[in-house]
């Protein structure tokens, strides 16, 4: 992109991330409609995802398979599951803006689980603003005003098994590179999402598997575009960007399913996503005081 600075790459690469996972999304709901089982259409996004993924490792000659830390490569791998299970089954049973309104909580949950299992201090200003974020999500729900349902749990549940993946990932980029992280979660989460999935079995149609192919395209697409935004700019400066996953999912909502959210289901994302934003900035800013601090530290030694 020659000629645009490195912030306006970094936003229109994230933005195409956000496109991306939402248009993924709202296929996987099509194809959840048309009457195969949203288990199913998981088992397949990753089995498809991960072979997608073998040219790319092949060419760089990377073993994904870790070799130290399997233990805790597995148990991203199943919180991947948990959440790739409850993403899939919430989307095909609800309206695809709700679910990614709710998935806006994940950054939110990553900090809380961050203070509990990394030993990472939470300060009053972020414990507000997660109290914020979450009071957002109980406004898209509204709990007393219309019933909430078991598919907007699993959206919230999807959440936080994400957030869980995040935090493990931090946890192993200590030791561990960003590829073999990336990659090796497929391999741990394609046969476990094939034991589940055999439960529901029925083979899909050429149409179906079609279908899943470009759910698993675009989710790939999503990963690229984010990592090429991620080289050039930290998270939380592109962060703001990435409301725009729920802008496609609000358009293709309506074009595809005729589905319009609420004024609430916007309110309560704008809570969550910009409570999500300054969380993420916080921790950047302490980040970058905590290395100054250390690197002063370093000279006065």
């Amino acid at each position: 992109m020659p000629g645009l600075s490195v912030h306006v790459q970094g936003a229109l690469w994230t933005i195409g991330a956000m496109a991306s996972w939402s248009a993924s999304g709202g296929v996987v709901r099509l194809v959840a409609l048309s009457g195969m089982p949203a288990l199913e259409i998981a088992f397949f996004r990753a089995l498809l995802g991960t072979l997608i993924m073998v040219p790319w490792l092949v060419a760089l000659r990377i073993n994904p398979l870790p070799r130290r830390r399997f233990g805790l490569h597995a148990g991203r791998g199943l919180v991947e599951l948990a959440a790739m299970g409850c993403w899939f089954t919430a989307i095909a049973a609800m309206p695809l803006a709700e679910v990614v309104a709710l998935g806006f909580t994940a950054p939110l949950f990553a900090t809380l689980l961050g203070a509990l299992f990394l030993g990472e201090r939470l300060r009053l200003r972020r414990s507000v603003a997660i109290a914020i974020g979450l009071a957002g999500a109980i406004v898209i729900l509204r709990p007393g005003f219309q019933s909430v349902t078991a598919a907007a749990f699993l959206a919230l549940a999807a959440a936080l098994a994400s957030a869980g993946s995040r935090v493990i990932a931090r946890e192993l980029s200590k030791t561990e590179s960003t590829v073999v992280i990336l990659a090796s979660f497929g391999f741990f989460t394609t046969p476990a999402m094939a034991v589940a999935a055999s439960f529901v079995w029925q083979t899909p149609s050429l149409g179906q598997f079609g279908w899943m192919c470009l759910i698993a395209v675009l989710a790939a697409l999503g990963h690229y575009c984010i990592t090429r935004s991620l080289r050039l700019c930290e998270a939380s400066e592109v962060a703001p960007y990435e409301f725009a996953q729920m802008i496609v999912a609000v358009a293709f909502g309506y074009w595809v399913f005729g589905e319009s959210p609420d004024l609430w289901t916007w309110v309560g994302s704008v809570i969550i996503a910009a409570t999500a934003v300054y969380v993420m900035r916080r921790e950047s800013l302490l980040r970058r005081a905590r290395a100054a601090a250390e690197a002063a530290d370093g000279r006065g030694a």
